[in-house]
């Protein structure tokens, strides 16, 4: 997914938690682009979106939010 903001670092320091479980794959594209993928795991519902680097932390409550997604039937 891609987070649009100000004031991200190219460094290797970048996370991105979605609820508390670290993205994947976190990528800074740009000081106001971050690439990443959502973790598996999460319960359904809205989580905090939060992104931490050189220049700080930022967080977006309820910023994500999971759905269940039914099995597929056979």
């Amino acid at each position: 997914m891609q987070l649009d903001g100000t004031g991200f670092t190219h460094n290797d320091d970048t996370t991105v938690t979605f609820g508390g479980i670290p993205a994947t794959d976190v990528q800074v594209t740009d000081s106001q682009t971050i690439a990443c993928t959502t973790p598996h795991g999460a319960a359904a519902g809205s989580v905090t979106v939060l992104v931490a680097c050189a220049n700080g932390e930022a967080s977006l409550p309820n910023g994500f939010t999971y759905v269940d997604v039914p099995p597929p039937v056979v």
